[in-house]
């Protein structure tokens, strides 16, 4: 228990190192929608505690996710979060509202965080009609959704997955994939200086999840 809490410490602090150094690869480990989610779920929310796999992820505690700083604070499903996010028929939401801060020098897509985030495997996540299980991210204040994080900027974010209307589950297992720095790429040739996920998880934790109908 001590050793992994130890290895999360250590990953999150190299990903800092890297923001001054850029090393060449780095694992990492791993959290309103105003009138909408004020009055739809997030609103009266307390955060709850969770209970982590190896000390890995726990809800409050900040850990480095390549260039952000994340730090979970809840995880909620409910049916609706109209006008912002109507799920399709037969579907609902899963939802992790998390604080995300860009602690680079330049800014970042959104993506970045969300390959890092994958869908949670026992979340009843439905893929969209593009096959894609990524969340879409919004902003808990303004409602916006947000693509792109500046250095520096810290946005109270609620991820979104669309979820099986069914899925009754009450916690989710939430996974950290490890990113690479791709400095040069020399082998794909596709882009340079970017984070590659390497659909790797490198630490998980279950969180109980909070039920509204």
């Amino acid at each position: 228990m001590g050793d992994s809490g130890s290895r999360v410490r250590a990953f999150a602090g190299r990903s800092a190192t890297f923001v001054k150094g850029r090393p060449r690869s780095q694992q990492l480990v791993g959290g309103g929608l105003a009138l909408a989610l004020l009055t739809a779920p997030f609103g009266g929310f307390e955060s709850v505690s969770a209970s982590t796999l190896l000390g890995s992820i726990e809800i409050g505690v900040p850990m480095q996710v390549g260039p952000f700083e994340v730090t979970l604070e809840k995880v909620v499903t409910v049916p609706d979060l109209a006008p912002t996010v109507t799920p399709e028929p037969g579907r609902k939401l899963l939802v992790v509202v998390a604080s995300v801060e860009n602690t680079g020098n330049r800014p970042w897509g959104v993506r970045v965080l969300t390959d890092a985030l994958p869908a949670p495997a026992d979340g009843g996540i439905e893929a969209n009609d593009l096959g894609k299980t990524n969340a879409d991210v919004y902003d808990y204040d303004d409602t916006s959704q947000i693509r792109d994080i500046n250095p520096g900027i810290r946005h109270k974010a609620v991820l979104v997955w669309q979820q099986d209307e069914d899925w009754s589950g009450d916690s989710v297992t939430l996974t950290v994939d490890e990113l690479e720095w791709v400095g040069e790429d020399t082998v794909l040739r596709l882009s340079d200086e970017r984070w590659r996920d390497l659909d790797r998880p490198v630490a998980q934790g279950v969180f109980p999840v909070e039920v509204r109908p």
